[in-house]
């Protein structure tokens, strides 16, 4: 069986499934919290429906050395702290912050409808096409009011598709629909990936639809098995897709990390981690020192000129090599290299031309994530 066909044969399978499964902190036992000093300081300054609004809520620290020596000295002896029980309060927040922001199963019920309904409208347009879904909901990786990503299968001529037709046939339909918002519909042909983008009326919720593009597909297989593999990964994920959402940092076509390249980001970062092995087996990791390392990593150390991320083999690479290899251009401004696991000549990253404002945000995001953990120390 080719590649392709195993890609769209097992995304199949992920579509009404469990979107829980797998996650091991679903049924964890949670501290009382009037017995974990410093728990109720932490829940004053976490606002739980926006990671955003939590950091706003702190003062800058890094205007004084004073501070910025301490939180050096601090973010030094991480790694001494992960087991430590004074970061308990902080890991406790955010742990609530990933329980309010992950999927309800009304959440995945509510997305199943309108999925189906968009099915049936493609099907009356053609009715021997296949539509799949891929994506953040095929591993419940979306945010509050996430969008869906739906590609399109069919037969249609080549020419067909270069010339947009089918785009706009698909748009036509859904402007007659009432399935739609009105005036929402886009066709957004000149992108890498052509889209027709549009809203639903009822619930509002965003949808992207491609055709005859089988690459998410394999991306959404290869993330499950690390999802599995590493229990802490979907709630990094989590909460740093919805830092990055606050910060509209997370639209490619404006310059933002995509979700596809966050998630090779985190993943590597974990790959690399010294302690992997924990990460691997133990599924209550301290999630408030994993998060100051990965913005650490991301905001301080990292040389975004001259790195490639691989996550195939957990390396990282020369830019200049990979580039050479593929015979790829330099992108024309400041962007993060990243190895696309399903088709490695692929830099997934090359449009993140908002790198600077990222990495400034990662910066910031450790800055106030150790604040708050001074204020429970």
């Amino acid at each position: 069986m080719s590649s392709r066909k195993r890609q769209f044969r097992d995304s199949r399978v992920m579509r009404d499934r469990d979107i829980s499964e797998g996650n091991p902190f679903n049924k964890r036992r949670r501290r009382n919290p009037s017995q974990n000093p410093g728990y109720q300081v932490v829940r004053q300054e976490l606002n739980f429906q926006s990671l955003l609004h939590q950091f706003n809520s702190l003062k800058n620290n890094s205007s004084s050395s004073t501070n910025n020596n301490r939180n050096i000295e601090l973010m030094e002896n991480c790694i001494e702290l992960i087991d430590n029980h004074k970061t308990l309060p902080l890991h406790e927040g955010l742990m609530d912050l990933y329980e309010t922001i992950s999927p309800s199963p009304l959440d995945h019920a509510m997305r199943v409808s309108l999925i189906k309904d968009i099915t049936r409208l493609v099907q009356n347009i053609w009715p021997q096409a296949v539509v799949e879904v891929f994506g953040s909901f095929c591993t419940g990786l979306y945010l509050p009011g996430g969008d869906i990503d739906l590609v399109v299968f069919g037969n249609w001529p080549r020419d067909f598709l270069k010339s947009k037709k089918v785009y706009y046939s698909l748009a036509n339909a859904l402007n007659k629909s009432h399935l739609i918002k009105k005036n929402s519909v886009q066709v957004i042909g000149f992108a890498k990936v052509p889209i027709v983008k549009f809203e639903d009326s009822r619930f509002h919720i965003s949808f992207d639809v491609s055709f005859n593009e089988y690459g998410g597909l394999g991306g959404v297989v290869y993330l499950r098995k690390q999802l599995k593999e590493y229990p802490c990964l979907r709630i990094l994920i989590m909460i740093i897709k919805q830092m990055l959402n606050e910060k509209k940092l997370n639209t490619v076509y404006r310059g933002g990390i995509s979700s596809y390249s966050l998630y090779m980001m985190i993943i590597s970062f974990i790959q690399r981690h010294p302690r992997v092995e924990v990460l691997r087996t133990n599924t209550e990791v301290n999630i408030a020192v994993l998060l100051i390392e990965f913005f650490d990593l991301y905001g301080c150390k990292f040389n975004y000129d001259s790195v490639c991320i691989s996550v195939m083999d957990g390396t990282y690479k020369s830019r200049d090599a990979f580039y050479r290899q593929y015979g790829l251009a330099y992108p024309h401004r400041a962007s993060i290299c990243i190895q696309d696991p399903c088709a490695l000549q692929n830099d997934i990253g090359r449009g993140s031309f908002c790198i600077p404002e990222i990495k400034l945000s990662f910066l910031k995001a450790k800055t106030q994530l150790i604040a708050i953990l001074k204020k429970t120390l």
